[in-house]
């Protein structure tokens, strides 16, 4: 199983740029699924453009939704075994150097376009290019504890997908806890990096700090002491942020 978002679905992918789909099942990959696949991964360009002898289109698939993927028919569902998710609006997914040069297939006519692609944009030359920049910075920003599917942010896609790819058993009910979990636990996070932020300017700095001043006072101290009571002071937070309710249960 490979999995990889935005620059990891990149690297992931790479190792096969010359093998198709076939690198990857030679490999034993029986599954992956990219997010946010930047527009410089040369093996989704070769694989969803070129016509190669070491390609089996029907076991890949780029989808915008979940929606995108149900619509398929079973069997073509059954035989899908590598997954893009890409947001026809992710700036990351579209940015490349020749949008300076060149129109995009995307940017076509206004009734062809793909969902999240205003039907106003004109390309032009260079000025493209730039917007599309901006647009690629913009798209990445995320609101903790708010699962969304736009632009590069992919948290809600990720849960129906793995259940829906994978073929997971579990209810409507468990999934709906799982992801309700998964937003909370990761507020809790954001929360506590932003309540301990001093902690990031290096514990070991604040370590060696302390062992200088206990120097100068003419006391030694056994190191190990010393870094635990460092960094219960730096850390000290009664436990941390909670996320109030235990990780859920799927059973």
């Amino acid at each position: 199983m490979l999995f990889g978002e935005s620059l990891g679905a990149w690297t992931s992918q790479d190792p096969f740029v010359d093998a198709g789909t076939l690198g990857l099942v030679d490999r034993g990959i029986d599954h992956a699924i990219w997010i946010g696949t930047p527009q410089f991964s040369k093996w989704k360009e070769r694989v969803l453009n070129d016509d190669r002898p070491d390609l089996d289109p029907t076991l890949v698939g780029v989808f915008n939704d979940i929606d995108e993927w149900r619509a398929r028919s079973d069997d073509e569902r059954a035989r899908l075994r590598y997954v893009m998710i890409t947001h026809h609006n992710d700036g990351v997914a579209r940015f490349g150097v020749k949008l300076a040069i060149q129109k995009p297939e995307w940017l076509g006519p206004p009734d062809t376009r793909p969902r999240g692609v205003p039907k106003g944009m004109r390309w032009a030359p260079t000025t493209t290019f730039f917007q599309v920049l901006v647009d690629m910075k913009n798209s990445a920003n995320v609101v903790a504890g708010q699962f969304a599917a736009t632009g590069h942010d992919y948290r809600a896609d990720l849960l129906p997908f793995f259940h829906a790819t994978l073929g997971f058993d579990a209810t409507d009910e468990q999934l709906d806890r799982i992801s309700a979990w998964l937003e909370r636990d990761e507020l809790a996070r954001s929360q506590w990096i932003k309540q301990h932020g001093a902690a990031g300017r290096s514990l070991a700095a604040a370590v060696v700090e302390e062992a200088m001043k206990e120097a100068a006072a003419g006391r030694t101290r056994d190191m190990q002491s010393l870094v635990k009571e460092v960094a219960e002071r730096e850390l000290r937070a009664g436990g941390g942020v909670s996320t109030e309710d235990p990780a859920p249960t799927y059973g």
